[in-house]
């Protein structure tokens, strides 16, 4: 069988480099596998042979390790995983997966939905895409779902819901608004461009102006692909910064709870932009790389500054005062770069929410150039915050416990973890938690139906 041999120089050619987790939990969301490839074995020893020279714990992998005791290149890297008890991240993607994730933005066979459980008998529209039918159709945050082809929408159905979703056939949803009123929508599934915003308000309380971002993905869109101009854009991070710059903010909260990450350019420019001029040309994180690309001949070790002339960079915000994350389980990767990287700069640097995931680590996406074609993203490498802080792969723990209930849209103020942050930016305290509030919010995962949205950090 033919082999085409990998070599680090066509990783050198490679500038995408992504943080967001390869996550399992549950939205309307189902991916379709594609038909099995013709021909298996150059992609198989491909993905082998790269992970042998970048893989950041490459010395897990056993000199007699066998690419062809697995039937694709997704089974060696998921077998390479295995090995190393910290990696629960790196994968490998069909050509027109990643060309429909990465390169076009899309979220291929999707409700357009997430879905949240407030308690055992309420499921909550946790988000709604603003390019699917059910947002064309009303259906918001918040939104009670009865039930799904007549199944009641309950935590002892949680099976057959999946099953259905899983399925990816039309949908009969039963929905309750908020004002009561029931509504029926038959939903198919659709290829639908992600929200990188979801919402973006300026809220006024005791004398301050407070920005609120609903930041949903870092994974934004490539312009030109492909050629020597590609780069990241990011427009609707520039809308809202634009808009909290004109708007004169004093405090900002972000949240983002359901933010898995996506292009670690994206997050180093909204810091940039957060950071006040006095931080320019400090320390903003730093690349840890495994032993054959830290040093020479490769060099791959670097220290990324805050830059504040960085022409990406979105409208600078000036001075902000309090800073408050909202965060979940869902919160990932180029989420959690984001916020490791502000902590040393801000003593007022509040979280709200539950755990977040815990992924220091981050991947480089790597083409196998074989017939047919995959897309490697075996983690290379972990960042490291201005004060040597990293290997949080815990998460972070909220100075706030708050358990998300999905039961608001998103900028009301009633809502518990926009109420919570707002009362810390305000008062100087967060309101007393209750040891049920604290359980609930650790029990956050459970509340969730499993979201196959990519989670991660891609450089």
């Amino acid at each position: 069988m033919h082999q085409k041999k990998y070599t680090l120089s066509k990783l050198l050619t490679t500038t995408l480099v992504v943080l967001f987790v390869n996550s399992l939990f549950f939205t309307g969301c189902k991916k379709d596998s594609g038909s099995a490839p013709t021909t298996k074995g150059d992609a198989r020893d491909t993905v082998l042979a790269i992970n042998r020279d970048v893989y950041l714990w490459y010395e897990v992998i056993p000199s007699n390790f066998n690419a062809h005791n697995y039937t694709d290149p997704q089974g060696v890297q998921a077998a390479i995983r295995a090995l190393q008890p910290l990696d629960r991240f790196s994968f490998v993607l069909t050509d027109e997966e990643y060309q429909q994730r990465f390169v076009q933005g899309q979220d291929p066979g999707s409700y357009g939905m997430t879905f949240h459980f407030e308690n055992d008998q309420t499921l909550r529209v946790a988000t709604a895409l603003t390019s699917s039918s059910a947002y064309a159709n009303g259906v918001r945050r918040g939104w009670k779902i009865a039930q799904m082809n007549g199944i009641a929408a309950t935590r002892t159905n949680i099976d057959a819901l999946n099953n259905l979703l899983n399925a990816g056939a039309p949908i009969k949803f039963s929905f309750i608004d908020p004002n009561n009123v029931a509504k029926d929508l038959t939903i198919a599934t659709a290829t639908l461009s992600d929200d990188e915003v979801m919402h973006r308000s300026v809220i006024q309380q005791g004398g301050k102006k407070i920005g609120y971002l609903v930041y949903n993905s870092f994974l934004t869109k490539l312009e030109n692909p492909g050629t020597p101009n590609e780069k990241v854009v990011h427009p609707g991070l520039n809308e809202a910064f634009g808009y909290f710059q004109a708007q004169g903010i004093s405090d900002l909260i972000i949240d983002l709870r359901y933010n898995g990450g996506g292009y670690v350019s994206v997050a180093q420019q909204m810091v940039n932009s957060i950071l006040s001029p006095s931080a320019n040309g400090q320390v903003m994180f730093k690349y840890e790389f495994n032993n054959k690309l830290a040093g020479p001949p490769y060099n791959f070790n670097t220290t990324i500054n805050v830059d504040k002339s960085d022409p990406g960079n979105p409208p600078s915000l000036g001075t902000i005062n309090k800073l408050v994350f909202i965060v979940g389980h869902g919160t990932a990767s180029a989420s959690e770069l984001t916020i490791n990287s502000l902590k040393p700069y801000f003593t007022d640097l509040k979280m709200v929410g539950s755990t977040t995931y815990g992924k220091p680590v981050g991947f480089q996406a790597i083409e196998t150039n074989t017939t047919p074609n995959f897309w490697d993203f075996p983690i290379m490498f972990k960042t490291v915050n201005k004060l040597g802080n990293s290997d949080y792969y815990d998460g972070f723990t909220p100075d706030k416990a708050q358990p998300d209930l999905a039961n608001k849209d998103w900028g009301d103020v009633s809502e518990a973890c926009l109420n919570d942050a707002l009362q810390y930016i305000v008062n100087g305290s967060f309101p007393a938690s209750t040891k049920a509030t604290e359980a609930a919010a650790k029990a956050e995962l459970g509340r969730q139906l499993p979201d196959t949205r990519f989670k991660g950090m891609i450089k």
